[in-house]
């Protein structure tokens, strides 16, 4: 069996820790490398040299037009697509040659999101690991640049131990992976550890990564205009409070650039307009606050800004609002694709998902949005649904799923959390890949 990796920078490195236990079981493994300054060791590596000027041509193939809409490097960092066609001619002649069984990779990056095209056409399954959210401590397998999640442990879990978990995340002795704070000397070796990956990136930029990669001018201009914006977004939180005789829908921001909204929920990815539309789509009598992520980036636009000062129907908290709180003064939430589709289930309040596969397949679609004009017929119902007996059940049922369709284990890159090249977790994560490829 043949398994072809794709660079990702330093989730290389924990992709090489899978591909030595790989190798060791009898598995052919090659790579895609795109950014030069990530070689793994274990392997076959397949390094993409670089375009040369007389490389670079607009794109011609509708499907890197596509590409283009996700890729962040256009969206916020000034890139364009001139090396596409190039990147995919490289990447298309790898797979030819390799014909491999297996891909594994993320599906954030340009060279990435190729691949899975090219992988896609020639019907090769592209797999993206990723935390599941709920439970901690496991992942599932994403199918090419998608939520549909590919196999699973199927797991079986009794109605105790569903009911148990239950009752933790009721009394929030339950965090999920990403919220759990690190000590101070977590914090401060997690800072010396972003210097010196931050330099590594610059040296390879130096050296001819620029496509994803974006300069440092152009990152110091985003962090400045970054910082007025959340200036101006608190000044707006303040002049604008929420009205007692207002029913609100929630809309939680997802942070940009990020995978969840940029490429699994790119018809969204615009979340100024999105904030725009929901608003608009509202009934009378309806307003929608809207709550920035505490660690908001670039999707403070000045578009958004403007949009929230001439409609009065939208009011935007503070960035130190707490979610508990937001929730009591909403009726029901609004999300693309944001963990909190998941916990409004587990903890039975009303929330429309537009870009959650389960939401969407579960209960008649009761969860999910189809489209916002649908907005004022969907928001009785799922309020409704609020005081449905079947609340406890859905619960249960979404915790089995989640655990039926995960496995053990934490995906990372040692940069972030050094636990995830930790021997126990590397032999959870390799026995789930064998597993999910049928390899004995």
């Amino acid at each position: 069996m043949k398994v072809l990796f794709v660079e990702n920078r330093y989730k290389t490195y924990f992709w090489d820790k899978l591909a030595e236990g790989l190798i060791a079981a009898g598995v052919e493994v090659h790579w895609i490398v795109q950014n030069h300054a990530f070689i793994p060791k274990n392997g076959k590596v397949h390094v993409i040299p670089y375009p040369r000027v007389e490389d670079l041509r607009p794109v011609s193939r509708e499907s890197l037009s596509t590409i283009a809409s996700k890729d962040r490097s256009i969206n916020y960092f000034d890139g364009n697509s001139r090396h596409y066609e190039f990147y995919q001619g490289k990447i298309e002649s790898i797979l030819e040659d390799i014909c491999p069984d297996w891909i594994l990779g993320e599906s954030t990056l340009f060279h990435e999101l190729i691949t899975i095209d090219t992988a896609r056409s020639r019907n090769t399954p592209y797999l993206h690991p990723s935390s599941c959210r709920i439970p901690p401590g496991r992942f599932s397998f994403y199918l090419y640049d998608t939520l549909e999640i590919h196999g699973g442990s199927n797991q079986v879990v009794t109605e105790e131990e569903a009911e148990q978990f239950l009752q933790q995340w009721a009394n929030r002795t339950v965090k999920i992976d990403y919220m759990k704070k690190n000590s101070r000397m977590q914090a401060y070796v997690a800072i010396y550890k972003k210097i010196s990956s931050w330099l590594v990136v610059l040296r390879a930029r130096l050296a001819g990564e620029t496509y994803n990669t974006p300069s440092f001018l152009t990152k110091w201009g985003l962090m400045s205009r970054q910082k007025k914006a959340v200036a101006r977004w608190e000044d707006l939180a303040v002049a604008r409070q929420p009205k007692a005789n207002v029913q609100y829908v929630m809309y939680p921001m997802h942070m940009q650039p990020e995978c969840n909204i940029d490429v699994w929920g790119y018809r969204y990815r615009e979340q100024d307009l999105l904030i725009g539309d929901i608003a608009s789509n509202l009934p009378a009598g309806w307003g929608l606050l809207v709550k920035p992520n505490p660690k908001s980036k670039y999707e403070l636009s000045t578009r958004l800004m403007d949009f929230i000062e001439a409609d009065g129907r939208i009011v935007p908290l503070p960035h130190t609002s707490v979610m508990a709180d937001v929730l009591k003064m909403a009726s029901t939430v609004v999300t693309v694709s944001g963990t909190i589709a998941l916990e409004s289930v587990l903890s039975n309040y009303p929330c429309l998902s537009l870009a959650m596969p389960y939401m969407r397949d579960q209960d008649d679609g009761i969860r999910h949005l189809l489209t916002l004009s649908d907005l004022p017929n969907k928001l009785p119902e799922i309020i409704a649904k609020r005081s449905d007996m079947e609340g406890r059940k859905d619960a249960i049922g979404l915790y089995k799923y989640q655990v039926q369709s995960s496995y053990r284990g934490l995906i990372s890159d040692p940069v972030s959390d050094p636990r995830c090249v930790s021997e126990e977790n590397i032999g959870n994560v390799m026995a789930a890949m064998l597993d999910i490829m049928k390899w004995e």
